[in-house]
């Protein structure tokens, strides 16, 4: 059975642009409530209340204090809280591991691909999981142009590297000294 006839409407969450935030102003400049301004642009109440919030500063006029809603103010907060929303790059943390994997893809002549490389620098090269990264990290990386190997210098990402090439890389390996 289908839930083709569902009453309950789907949902989908944005977050509020500086556009938002400058109507939100202009409505409190106008006294508008903020159940109005909510229901005129679509968004919840609590959303509102919410912005208003985090973007009212305290002002000096004619000798008291008032508080007002500023746009800006409500844009900058919510840019420092999205700044610490995400966890940082491990890049920084790992470079001498980097530039390990960035010169053995360099001397391998694109035979090996950096799986086989995290995974023998993991074993063998003395890096463990918090002073090096993932293949996937690593691949996301070097897409991103964020080390020296690029895109082009690795093996088809197509073609999987056979065992025998595994095994030769694996002898053939000096660790650092």
């Amino acid at each position: 059975m289908s839930q083709d006839n569902t009453i309950t409407p789907s949902r989908q969450y944005t977050q509020l642009s500086k556009d938002d935030r400058i109507k939100i102003e202009a409505g409190l400049k106008h006294a508008d409530t903020h159940y109005k301004i909510a229901r005129d642009h679509g968004r919840s109440q609590s959303t509102i209340d919410r912005e208003v919030k985090k973007g009212t500063v305290p002002q000096q006029r004619n000798g008291s204090i008032a508080f007002v809603y500023f746009a800006d103010v409500g844009q900058s907060r919510h840019e420092e809280a999205r700044l610490g929303s995400r966890r940082p790059l491990k890049i920084a943390q790992c470079r001498a591991f980097m530039a390990e994997v960035d010169s053995k893809i360099a001397g391998h002549n694109k035979k090996c691909g950096p799986d086989g490389f995290v995974g023998a620098l993991r074993e063998f090269g003395g890096y463990s999981a918090e002073n090096s990264v993932c293949t996937k990290t690593l691949h996301k990386y070097i897409s991103e142009s964020l080390m020296e190997t690029k895109t082009t210098d690795l093996p088809s990402k197509l073609k999987r590297l056979s065992l025998a090439l595994h095994c030769r890389f694996f002898s053939q390996y000096q660790p650092p000294s």
